[in-house]
Formats: structure tokens, C-alpha cells, sequence
């Protein structure tokens, strides 16, 4: 059955409304392997590619001294954007909405890479420029995080003889690309629509999106304040999870809170304790981000989390680490064994919508509380055979500092 759901419609042609990244990124693929081509392969393997990204950008923050992690504290944060956050989802569904923000997310790290090579050579911003512009590209408004590369680009130039000279270098430099991106998205818009403005959400609204939509875009537009109750509640304190028809829970097509969802993300509150300057950078580029999502028309629907929040979830990762002290202790353990259990349960139900068949004879009641269980007795174990060398140590560390002198065997 033909359905025009998520597709514009101007005098009788047909429109993505979503920018042109993802089609860019698809051709290849379709070139090679025709219009059947998987979307569920394609996306599994740059959701991979974004987890090895976002863990070689925190070892370049961690290297750079920017941001002092642990390498236990770098792993939990890589695993928590794989398999303890909505990337988890969104890179197994092959949905073309889905794929662009996990082809967006691909060009936010590689920015996110490049901005931080260790030689904060010239080329290396115009190269993050470039993989930020190609972010805008892929969802406009990433656009949003731009500050957290400005103001990295203020740190990292502070070993310079001439700081402001070489700050206003680099950010013309990065920025550059992004200015040309911003033009082809106006030319886009133009080749399509007449108006440089018209990128073609509006026109999808009200044309074949959901009705409830229509009228609140009449009247307050894609973004105003009047969303703001609503969002917040879906982004931060909606925890209901709805029985349908059989009984079982399922999340909230809505959205529920990021807390809920990837509960490690409470520790973004605690991110003061630890002044890293890329935390800094990481809270003044993240807030305008989150800000617009709090002020757009819609929160996602349908979903599992927050599927808006994707592209920032980087730099809010980056404020957990900084919140953990970059280093995972105990309670920091359980919240990101919690986050990979519930995204582990919200793909499943997620993918039950389509079909599950294969999967269910595997999966049960007890499947995720034996696996919360086998991970917290993992740790307990891993806690309990360090007890002895710990011990040891600060022994050794006494009888070495002892006032009375050294150890009568030595």
C-alpha cells in the first residue's frame, strides 16, 4: 500500500523533507548493490563507525589534556553511545529518518576527531569545518553545537605567541566550510522550493504529517515557546511506559526521560566537579542544542527516548565523564549496566513493531534481569580480587613512610 507519511508534496511531485546528506551518502551504496540495497546493514555499519569515532576523539581529549579520563572511563562512555543510549536503536531500524541522524552523527565525530588533531595545524580545521558542515547538512540543526568548536579552538590556542591572531586564523579556517554548506542547504532549498528558507519540513506538515501537528505549526510555527511544556516533559521527566492491549509495557512512542532512558546521564549535573576545559566547551555548545529541541514543534514521534537528542549525545557523554571524575566507580557501574539493559529492552520492543519471530524464542522475562544480575556480580567479583592487591599496596606504602624507619626484613 502506498502511504505519502514523511513526504512533501509541491504540484504533484514528491519530496524528502530531510536535508541532502543522507541521499549522498546512500548513492554509493545503491550504485553498487541496486535500489534493494539493505538500509539496515548500511546504517549497522556507520552506527560501528560512530562508536570507534567517539572513542578516538575522547583519547585525543584525554591526550590533549583537555579532558582527563581513565581508559575504563572512555570504554563505559563508548559503550553507553553503542548500546546504553538511543544510537543503539537507531542504527538497527534502516528507517531513512533514523539513517540521517546516524549519518549526521558520523560527521559531528569526525569532527569532533579532526578538531582536536594533536598538530592544530590549519588543514585540520578546514578538515573538521568540512565534516561539520556536511553535520549540517545531515540535520540543520546541528548547526546548534557550533560553540563547543569555537571555544575549542580558543583552548587549543592558547600555547600560540600570538593567541587572538591565531584563534581568528583557525576559527575562519573551520568555519569556512560550514559557510558553504549553509549555501548549498540555501540552494537546495531554492532548486526545490523557490525559497532558500523552505527546507521542506513546513510543507511536510502540512501536507501529508500528522494532523495534530497541522494546526499548532499554523499558528505558532516550528519553533515558539508554546512547545516548551510539552517537550520537557517528554525530554526529562516522562517515565510512564503504557501497557498495550496483552498487558506489556511498552515506552512511550512520545518520548521518555533521558534519565530513563540512559540513566548515566544524571551525572551531567555533577560535571562542575571536575573543571576540564572541554567539559566547558562540551556545556556551551551542547546548551543551544538542547535549547532548540526544547523549543521545536515536534519531540520525535514515533520513538523509543529522546531520538532528537542523538547528535548532541557526544558532548553530553563528555560532561558524564567529567561528572564521573573520569573514572567509573560503583554507582557509576550500575547506571551504565541499567542504560544498556533498557536500550537493550527498547530495541526488542522496537523491533517487535515490525517483527521479532527469530529473536523470540531466545529472549524471556528473565533475559534482562539474569543479564543486570550476571553484571553486577561481575563487578562484585572484579571489586573483591582487587581487596588484596589494594591492601597490599597501601601496606607497603606505610611500612615505607613509617616514622620508625624501614621494615626490620629489608
Amino acid at each position: 500500500v502506498r502511504t505519502l507519511h514523511d513526504w512533501t508534496v509541491v504540484d504533484g511531485k514528491l519530496y524528502g523533507y530531510w536535508a541532502p546528506l543522507a541521499p549522498v551518502v546512500m548513492i554509493p551504496f545503491v550504485a553498487a548493490f541496486g535500489p534493494t540495497v539493505s538500509d539496515r546493514v548500511v546504517d549497522a555499519c556507520f552506527g560501528a563507525l560512530n562508536v570507534g569515532l567517539f572513542y578516538w576523539f575522547l583519547r585525543r581529549a584525554q591526550r590533549s589534556g583537555l579532558l582527563p579520563l581513565s581508559e575504563s572511563c572512555c570504554l563505559a562512555l563508548a559503550l553507553l553511545l553503542a548500546f546504553g543510549s538511543v544510537g543503539f536503536y537507531l542504527s538497527c531500524t534502516g528507517r531513512v529518518w533514523f539513517a540521517v541522524q546516524v549519518f549526521t552523527l558520523t560527521a559531528v565525530l569526525a569532527a569532533c576527531v579532526a578538531i582536536l588533531t594533536p598538530s592544530a595545524s590549519i588543514f585540520s580545521h578546514v578538515v573538521a569545518g568540512c565534516f561539520f558542515g556536511a553535520a549540517i547538512l545531515g540535520r540543520n540543526i546541528t548547526a546548534g553545537l557550533a560553540l563547543f568548536f569555537v571555544v575549542v579552538i580558543w583552548l587549543r590556542s592558547a600555547g600560540a605567541p600570538r593567541r587572538r591572531a591565531a584563534f581568528a586564523v583557525r576559527l575562519a579556517s573551520f568555519a569556512m566550510p560550514c559557510v558553504v554548506a549553509i549555501g548549498l542547504q540555501a540552494l537546495y532549498n531554492y532548486e526545490r522550493f523557490g525559497d532558500v528558507r523552505e527546507d521542506g519540513a513546513g510543507l511536510q506538515i502540512t501536507t501529508t504529517g500528522d494532523p495534530r501537528f497541522a494546526a499548532e505549526y499554523v499558528q505558532h510555527g516550528l519553533f515558539s515557546p508554546y512547545y516548551l511544556g510539552r517537550n520537557a516533559k517528554y525530554y526529562l521527566w516522562n517515565y510512564a511506559l503504557p501497557a498495550d492491549v496483552s498487558g506489556e509495557r511498552r515506552p512511550d512512542l512520545n518520548g521518555n526521560s533521558m534519565f530513563l532512558v540512559t540513566p548515566p546521564l544524571v551525572y551531567v549535573a555533577l560535571a562542575w566537579r571536575r573543571r576540564a576545559p572541554l567539559a566547558l566547551a562540551a556545556a556551551v555548545g551542547v546548551a543551544p542544542f538542547v535549547a532548540a529541541l526544547m523549543f521545536y514543534l515536534a519531540t520525535g514521534y514515533t520513538q523509543f527516548g529522546n531520538r532528537y537528542l542523538l547528535e548532541g549525545l557526544p558532548l553530553l557523554l563528555v560532561l558524564v565523564g567529567a561528572g564521573m571524575k573520569g573514572e567509573v566507580g560503583h554507582g557509576a557501574y550500575v547506571l551504565v549496566v541499567l542504560a544498556v539493559a533498557m536500550n537493550a529492552w527498547g530495541t526488542y520492543v522496537w523491533s517487535c513493531m515490525d517483527d521479532c519471530s527469530a529473536l523470540a524464542p531466545y529472549v524471556g522475562r528473565w533475559t534482562l534481569p539474569a543479564f543486570v544480575a550476571a553484571a553486577l556480580a561481575a563487578r562484585v567479583v572484579w571489586a573483591w580480587r582487587r581487596r588484596p592487591a589494594a591492601r597490599g599496596v597501601r601496606s607497603s606504602q606505610r611500612d615505607f613512610e613509617s616514622p620508625s624507619g624501614p621494615h626490620p626484613e629489608t
